[in-house]
């Protein structure tokens, strides 16, 4: 189920620890989806291929580890994630979500060097790359 309010905790506030419990889980990813958009939130959530009776921790930290490992907040990569999904759906594909993390891992590595002042947004940048090199994933 999809959060309709915004949770109060920060998602920014997570810990990296490699043993979660079910419960724990289910409250990263509701925090996870409450960083990004509302009209974002159902995109998102496939991308994140949320499954209502499946944990999956290793991903959720996966996530959670990329976004630290950029300059970009938890709602920029959900955002981006929200267009790229949206962008599968669109050519009627799918992948799974290591590929697709990858893709956006890369499209927020590209643009490290560039000056803050100059730099687009993450989904802006998904969005570029996708039409002009597309995504063979």
């Amino acid at each position: 189920m999809i959060p309709e309010q915004p949770f109060s905790s920060d998602p920014d506030n997570f810990g990296n620890s490699k043993i979660m419990s079910f419960d724990e889980i289910r409250e990263m990813e509701k925090q996870l989806l409450c960083a990004c958009p509302i009209e974002a939130r159902q995109a998102f959530a496939r991308f994140l291929q949320m499954l209502p009776s499946l944990p999956h921790e290793q991903e959720m930290i996966l996530f959670k580890q990329g976004v630290d490992d950029s300059d970009f907040s938890m709602a920029d990569w959900a955002v981006a994630a929200a267009i790229f999904q949206e962008w599968l759906e669109g050519k009627k594909r799918v992948s799974n979500f290591s590929k697709k993390l990858g893709y956006l891992s890369c499209c927020a590595e590209s643009m490290a060097t560039t000056p803050p002042a100059l730099r687009t947004t993450l989904a802006a940048q998904v969005s570029f790359m996708l039409e002009n090199y597309g995504f063979l994933g």
